[in-house]
């Protein structure tokens, strides 16, 4: 016998179990969310999951600081633990972009963002233990902090199904149904459910799932490159988050102890159902990374390393044929997102920033990482050879005395890894 719904959520990321909650918060009667896998076992478990409001566009802005509050008052609004851990946020830019970065506060400000820019010296004074010498500025939350993920989604699930919804781990979406230009519903793994409405928040999947009935959502699934380290000893305070445009990547604590940071990745058309494997020297960049920010990382050990995969739009400078200074990475929820939004303004969007505006991040300048895709995990030291006039930087492996090294990570041009 075919099922029956008012809506069908495909995806049990953070996305899906947040629109199946909304759903059912608005009176939807009949929400069911169908996952392949287990929640959050794609992109949402693996994610930094900053939780933080310093976007260059308005509305990305908006949307975050309407959602601060969702994540401040977890236990308040959405019952169970606190999900959100408070720890300050900075967004540090070169000198060049400087003005830019000051430019984009104001307009934060004026939104009611709590948000100031600080000089190098002001951020050297609230972590004295970062490098601030190739910086022109920041941008400090002092508010901000970063989420659990996989008990973000938890949360929202629990809510969902507390207000009706159903949710169907192991129970993946083969094909949406259609008649001509109307859903039908979809087949699944288990059987049919006939639905007014299917919304697709699969992620890296959603691209070949709406392709199969003629909507061709314009994204490339790339990778998602994360390392932890273990903080040394004389670095155990957790530190504040960086987004940090100078080297193209971001980082947090994790827990009292780790690190997390984001390695800049540029593979691209992956099959988010192949193997997530990390990519050959994604160590040590990390290492670089966190080192040039913060030189005490230096003695920090390994913890490990993990790959995930999400769908971006081509265009962006992530794609390597991607052209045009101010064209910024766009997540494809964040293209559908703006276009409902310039529908109601009356206008178009094409999923770039305003060209009268340039990016504080120098739009985003693409990454080469030829040098360092040469190295690799091992019980040795990497053999590369460092660029003249470059230090070295080490990352310690746990399960013996050998090191990673690496050339220090120039500033160069860097692309921004991915996070919340």
């Amino acid at each position: 016998m075919t099922e029956t719904a008012d809506a069908v959520v495909v995806g049990g990321g953070v996305n899906g179990v947040s629109i199946a909650y909304a759903l059912a918060a608005r009176g939807v009667r009949r929400v069911v969310l169908c996952e392949k896998a287990a929640l959050a076992s794609g992109a949402s478990g693996y994610s930094s999951a900053l939780v933080r409001m310093h976007y260059t566009n308005e509305w990305d802005a908006r949307l975050a600081f309407a959602s601060f509050p969702v994540f401040r008052s977890w236990t308040e609004i959405m019952g169970g633990p606190s999900v959100f851990t408070h720890t300050g946020f900075v967004n540090v830019v070169a000198p060049p972009y400087a003005e830019a970065l000051r430019r984009n506060v104001e307009m934060l400000r004026a939104i009611g963002i709590d948000t100031v820019a600080l000089s190098p010296a002001d951020l050297h004074d609230l972590q004295p233990f970062a490098n601030v010498e190739d910086l022109g500025a920041a941008a400090w939350e002092p508010a901000s902090g970063y989420a659990d993920p996989a008990a973000t989604v938890e949360g929202f699930r629990r809510r969902a199904q507390d207000l009706g919804a159903e949710v169907r781990q192991w129970t993946g979406v083969t094909r949406i149904l259609r008649r001509e230009s109307r859903v039908l519903g979809v087949e699944t793994v288990a059987g049919r459910i006939d639905a007014g409405a299917v919304v697709v928040a699969a992620g890296a999947w959603a691209p070949r799932l709406c392709r199969e009935i003629g909507l061709d959502i314009p994204a490339r699934v790339k990778g998602l490159d994360t390392v932890q380290v273990t903080r040394p000893a004389a670095l155990t305070d957790p530190h504040m988050i960086f987004i940090d445009n100078v080297q193209g990547s971001y980082f947090r604590p994790e827990s009292g102890i780790r690190t997390i940071v984001g390695v800049p990745c540029q593979e691209w058309d992956l099959d988010p159902d192949g193997p997530a494997v990390l990519a050959p020297g994604a160590a040590a960049v990390g290492a670089q990374i966190l080192t040039h920010r913060i030189p005490a990382l230096e003695g920090a050990t390994l913890a490990r390393g993990y790959r995930a995969f999400r769908s971006l739009q081509p265009g962006s400078p992530r794609d390597p044929g991607a052209r045009g200074r101010h064209r910024r990475p766009v997540s494809r929820h964040r293209v559908q997102r703006l276009r409902l939004q310039d529908r109601a303004r009356g206008g178009r969007v094409h999923g770039r920033a305003d060209p009268r505006r340039p990016g504080e991040d120098g739009g985003h300048r693409a990454v080469q990482l030829a040098a360092v895709r040469r190295g690799a995990l091992a019980g040795r030291p990497v053999p590369v050879r460092p660029a003249a006039g470059s230090c070295r930087t080490r990352l310690t492996c746990p399960e013996g005395p050998s090191t990673l090294t690496e050339p220090t990570y120039r500033a160069g041009r860097p692309t921004c890894s991915s996070a919340w």
